[in-house]
């Protein structure tokens, strides 16, 4: 197939480039590779690639910008350069919007109140492309996120719920402090 001979041509122009045993691995034909081997040195070499054509792209901004000091143009910041630079190439992103959603007038720890949130950010988020929900929140609504999500696992089984860092340090610190209770190391 001619996409399998441009990436065997890639990934033995890159086996020179990589180290020893990923060398190795990306010289084979990509015929005599398993299947998980065979996208390994896929991505390897997309990674690869996209790295060097992103580190040149880099030096050639970083030239130009010094360049544009030797030139008797205006001196500007490299922010500003960069800036210019991308509005000239049409390269800019668009705006991006952050919205609320909207309020729910009730308990925050009821039930009901996270299977709205819950269904809510699932929605809205798999409609922006993405494939799992994380949600971070505080003890006491991670373990009732946790009992929702349990009831219905084929509703939510995208949703990964995380308690919160500082309540996980809390819930460390009391352990420490159950298990030490009475050792006279006590404040």
């Amino acid at each position: 197939m001619p996409w399998q001979q441009n990436f065997r041509c890639t990934l033995l122009g890159l086996s020179r480039l990589a180290s020893h045993s990923m060398g190795s691995v990306l010289s084979h034909s990509l015929d005599s590779l398993p299947n998980s081997a065979n996208l390994l040195a896929i991505a390897t070499s997309v990674d690869v690639c996209a790295q060097h054509a992103s580190l040149l792209a880099a030096q050639e901004k970083d030239t130009q910008w010094l360049n544009s000091f030797s030139q008797g143009q205006d001196a500007m910041e490299w922010n500003g350069f960069n800036n210019q630079l991308s509005r000239n190439q049409g390269a800019l992103k668009p705006i991006t919007f952050y919205m609320f959603g909207p309020l729910i007038d009730a308990p925050p720890s009821h039930p009901d109140t996270i299977f709205t949130t819950l269904t809510y950010m699932q929605t809205s988020l798999v409609d922006m492309g993405m494939e799992k929900v994380h949600v971070s929140m505080d003890m006491q609504l991670f373990v009732v996120t946790k009992q929702v999500c349990w009831h219905q696992p084929m509703r939510f089984h995208n949703v990964i719920v995380h308690p919160g860092g500082m309540h996980i340090i809390q819930s460390f610190i009391s352990c420490i402090a159950k298990l030490m209770k009475g050792s006279a190391l006590e404040v």
